[in-house]
């Protein structure tokens, strides 16, 4: 028994300690909500706490009010919702007020979802078209699924024959045989096909989900949910804040650099110019944003967030539909188009990357594109490129004029470099001349 004593005494500290580390989960009313950024959906909750909801007009915001429990999560710095140990949806009616017009909204079941190359836009499908969406969506993910099975399948079967012709032939061909019937039979074999990747999507929609769709213009709002038998749920009041971009249809860049594909850049307005070294090509991709203030972006992406009211920025929303970029430089004007691009990894010491031109054949059927973008190429001397995105009409797309300028290296740098060293030289002789002078 005393030999277990220690043992028990190092357990239980471990015991309390692990019990220090758990979060105080707390049951709060909260509002759950999924609120359109401009360029997709994003999911947050206000806690009991916040007053206030900021979400973008004239769109499809989803809210739902439901009980649960929640806790600080001090890695993140934030609140978090525990909805597997509790969560109770409210139903009613959400009453919303502004300046005397009233507004109430009942509980719908909807499904949200992105069409397939319609750059970006949503669509909402409420009731049995929610459902009828879901479902459609469910069959071309499983009709896609089993003729990758069967690809695979018959993949399987090809290789086994090609292998088992290969070997016959080979042994045929020791013996001195006649092979061209083989051959022939070998020759005529094709290779099975994979099957193509649905475009029906770009997102395709979510389980249906029930909620109040609030789709309100720009004002402020108060809020509250009106329970079956008419009376108010207590803690349910909030306001809500709903707000237009201040500006919208601006043209921003992704700027990819060859040798930094993994720290793309970003240039939002067309006073913005960009830099290189001429060591490197760059890649871009164009996109449309919006300018909104930043506190109601932020509020609009997390409930928790912090902004500056006094700020407005530029936020990307989707990209430029069928784009091509023009570009005039010294070698004149030069028409580029979207390319797809495959990243290679360097190999030896020196490492690094190489964009190059992606082949579907080369790459197989299961390897996709790691980039699709406009290469631009840099000029190694120095000089000023301009470039514009340009619709598939022909015309310029406003605001999307930038300017990049090819900073070469100066012949004079070793000389600057030597004129920047002087003082130190000049120190160091000083110091030592001192020291001398000193130990005499």
């Amino acid at each position: 028994m005393k030999r277990l004593a220690p043992a028990l005494l190092l357990l239980g500290c471990l015991t309390a300690g692990l019990n220090a580390d758990v979060p105080i989960r707390v049951e709060q009313l909260i509002y759950s909500l999924t609120a359109f950024n401009g360029g997709g959906y994003s999911s947050s909750f206000a806690l009991q706490t916040a007053d206030t909801i900021y979400l973008q007009a004239g769109v499809d915001n989803f809210v739902s009010v439901r009980k649960t429990l929640v806790y600080w999560w001090p890695i993140t710095a934030e609140w978090k919702t525990d909805t597997e140990a509790l969560n109770q949806p409210f139903t009613g009616t959400l009453e919303l007020k502004d300046r005397g017009h009233t507004r109430r909204l009942s509980l719908q079941r909807y499904s949200y979802f992105s069409p397939g190359g319609e750059a970006g836009s949503w669509k909402v499908a409420t009731g049995p078209d929610a459902d009828a969406e879901v479902a459609r969506a469910a069959k071309i993910s499983d009709d896609y699924f089993a003729a990758v099975t069967v690809f695979q399948q018959r993949s399987k079967e090809y290789d086994a024959r090609v292998g088992a012709l290969g070997g016959r032939i080979a042994e045929l061909r020791r013996e001195g045989r006649d092979v061209t019937a083989d051959v022939n039979v070998l020759n005529a074999l094709q290779r099975p096909m994979a099957p193509q990747e649905p475009s029906d999507y770009d997102v395709p929609p979510g389980p249906v989900q029930e909620g109040f769709i609030v789709n309100l213009p720009s004002g402020e709002f108060s809020a509250r949910l009106i329970n079956p038998d008419g009376t108010i749920l207590e803690g349910s009041d909030k306001r809500i804040i709903v707000y237009l971009p201040r500006r919208t249809g601006g043209v921003g860049y992704e700027v990819i650099p060859g040798d930094k594909w993994t720290r793309p850049e970003e240039s939002k307005t067309p006073s913005s110019v960009l830099y290189v070294n001429g060591s490197t090509d760059v890649y871009l991709r164009p996109f449309f944003e919006d300018e909104v203030n930043d506190l109601a972006y932020e509020k609009t992406l997390s409930n928790q967030s912090t902004g500056n009211p006094s700020l407005y920025r530029w936020v990307r929303t989707r990209a430029v539909p069928e784009a091509r970029i023009q570009v005039t430089g010294p070698d004149g004007v030069q028409e580029i188009a979207e390319q797809a691009f495959a990243v290679e990894q360097g190999k030896g010491t020196g490492l690094g990357y190489t964009i190059v031109p992606f082949d579907s054949q080369a790459a197989g059927s299961d390897q996709a594109p790691n980039l699709s973008a406009f290469h631009v190429p840099v000029p190694h001397e120095r000089s000023v490129l301009r470039f514009r995105a340009r619709n598939n009409g022909g015309q310029t797309v406003p605001g999307s004029e930038r300017e990049l300028r090819v900073v070469a290296r100066s012949a004079l740098r070793p000389l600057f470099a030597g004129l920047a060293g002087f003082p130190i030289v000049l120190l160091l002789i000083v110091r030592t001349v001192r020291a001398r002078r000193g130990r005499g």
